[in-house]
């Protein structure tokens, strides 16, 4: 049986409708059952975040162990904060439920769900040494464990941004029946860009992990810190080209 096509196609008077929000019409002001089980998925993952997982602290010293796990809880939630407004600007600018984008969705939904676990490992063991073994870690680990941490963590950052990366990309294949002008066609292949290179900093992180010896493989996640170099100097460029365009 052949899969319905619920492709939506854009008249230029349905375009003309839409309110805009920076440079995009936005196709998808309502809410899809995509996007709504998306959500719902991202909120279960930050359930798994709270401070006290198990039940509430019955003891002074059970409540200050747990009030040191916030800044790691921060971290995570920020993180996948993240990944779930590419979801949202993806949803909103395009509106689309056709078949490939919800099973790259749903792929997206299981992916947060188990990478919520090295998440956790890995924002916890970072504020542990931060603070100097102040701020308890989720667990005491060995020096042979930590790349083994890493190759995990970088497998479940780089899927997520690559899952993020399709999507957009679908919505370039798609830039016909949506109707997408000339600014909307270059956000989204901008888009499509910065989630492979948030992808790429993944793997950079992942091959680092397993090449170096047990005793650097922590320098791994220092390879994420360059994403505070090269996203803002993704944006300008963005910003640059963008200017050429108008």
């Amino acid at each position: 049986m052949a899969v319905p096509d619920t492709l939506h196609h854009w008249t230029a008077e349905q375009l003309a409708e839409l309110p805009v929000k920076g440079d995009f019409r936005l196709r998808g002001l309502e809410m899809t059952r995509l996007e709504t089980f998306t959500d719902a998925a991202f909120a279960f993952a930050v359930t798994l975040l709270v401070i006290s997982v198990d039940d509430v602290p019955g003891s002074y010293e059970e409540f200050m162990e747990a009030l040191k796990q916030i800044p790691a809880f921060v971290g995570c939630f920020l993180q996948l904060m993240l990944f779930w407004w590419g979801h949202h600007s993806w949803s909103r600018r395009y509106g689309l439920e056709d078949g490939l984008s919800m099973v790259v969705s749903l792929t997206l939904v299981a992916a947060v769900l188990v990478y919520i676990y090295p998440l956790r490992v890995i924002f916890g063991a970072f504020f542990a040494n931060a603070s100097g073994g102040l701020l308890s870690p989720p667990f005491d680990l060995v020096v042979e464990e930590i790349g083994v941490l890493f190759v995990v963590f970088g497998a479940g950052f780089s899927a997520l941004a690559a899952l993020l990366a399709i999507l957009y990309l679908i919505a370039y294949t798609r830039r016909e029946p949506l109707g997408l002008n000339r600014l909307e066609i270059f956000h989204t292949r901008s888009d499509v860009l910065v989630w492979s290179v948030v992808a790429a900093t993944g793997l950079v992180s992942m091959s680092a992990a397993l090449l170096l010896p047990d005793e650097l493989s922590a320098a791994a996640g220092f390879v994420y810190w360059s994403l505070a170099i090269s996203m803002p100097a993704f944006g300008f460029w963005v910003r640059r080209m963008r200017d050429r365009i108008e």
